[in-house]
């Protein structure tokens, strides 16, 4: 019998989760600024796309204009849930933090 191929396909559970909503063009200003932010590494948040990268994704919610739209972002730690939630409130995209860090 032959071994299973190794898998191609990883995935993280993050311990913190977010919501921003607002409209489309906004969260896509949110998103382009946390990813321009070297304060807050890249490692260390995630939010699901498509696209080839964040940053095209990010211009790719720009484009999207006045529509509202909600999106999840998974962070590290809830310290860096904070900075994305600052920088989303700054932008007046509405930021919930509705998951906090949990204990194994």
């Amino acid at each position: 019998m032959e071994n299973p191929p190794e898998p191609t396909v990883g995935f993280a559970v993050w311990p913190v989760l977010l919501t921003l909503e607002g409209p489309t063009s906004m969260i896509g200003i949110v998103v382009s600024a946390l990813y321009s932010d070297q304060k807050i590494p890249r490692t260390d948040w995630h939010c699901e796309h498509r696209h080839a990268s964040r940053a095209e994704f990010a211009a790719h919610l720009i484009a999207g204009g006045k529509e509202i739209r909600r999106l999840g972002v998974g962070a590290k730690d809830v310290e860096t849930a904070k900075k994305i939630q600052a920088k989303a409130e700054a932008a007046r995209v509405k930021c919930v933090i509705f998951r906090g860090a949990t204990n194994p």
